[in-house]
């Protein structure tokens, strides 16, 4: 539900961008649900998964990895949707992509 959630809000944001138009109303409801909903997720296995650490290093570090790239795709598009970084259509649809 979660992967659903997200993708049919980021292709929202990427319909818009890929016409060469900034999707500020798509963006700000992408970046709202990853706030709300994604990065609680990502709080939430890691607590429970770190907490038990049965876990061999490699895996933990392979999940650390995951979740710190996407905390920041979501920063840098909060970033974006903030009007603090300044990214072309066609870069936000690569980070979009990317996420």
């Amino acid at each position: 539900m979660l992967r659903r959630e997200v993708t049919s809000r980021a292709d929202r944001v990427l319909r818009e961008a890929d016409e060469g138009r900034w999707p500020a109303g798509e963006l700000a409801a992408l970046v709202d649900y990853l706030h709300l909903e994604v990065l609680r997720q990502v709080v939430d296995e890691e607590w429970l998964l770190f907490r038990t650490a049965r876990h061999t290093a490699d895996d933990m570090a392979r999940l650390r990895a995951d979740h710190l790239e996407l905390r920041l795709t979501i920063e840098e598009l909060a970033q974006a949707a903030a009007g603090g970084r300044t990214l072309r259509p066609a870069q936000l649809s690569a980070t979009v992509r990317d996420l």
